[in-house]
């Protein structure tokens, strides 16, 4: 993997965590940002959550941005 220092200091905001958004939330962390990642999937976000790597995750409150 190689680190995107491009972030480095800043925040970035990452929406999804399937296979390349996860690799790209660890480049981003390993250069230095301060990832806040988003994933509809409750797998995705536990599957991000069990990296230890990761900077934060964000989880919204139960039944928030339901339309139904």
């Amino acid at each position: 993997m190689t680190p995107v220092s491009t972030f480095n200091g800043r925040s970035v905001a990452l929406f999804g965590l399937g296979g390349s958004g996860l690799a790209t939330a660890k480049a981003l962390i390993a250069g230095g940002a301060n990832v806040t990642a988003w994933d509809d999937s409750e797998a995705g976000r536990a599957k991000a959550v069990a990296e230890k790597s990761m900077s934060r995750i964000w989880t919204a409150p139960t039944g928030a941005g339901s339309t139904r």
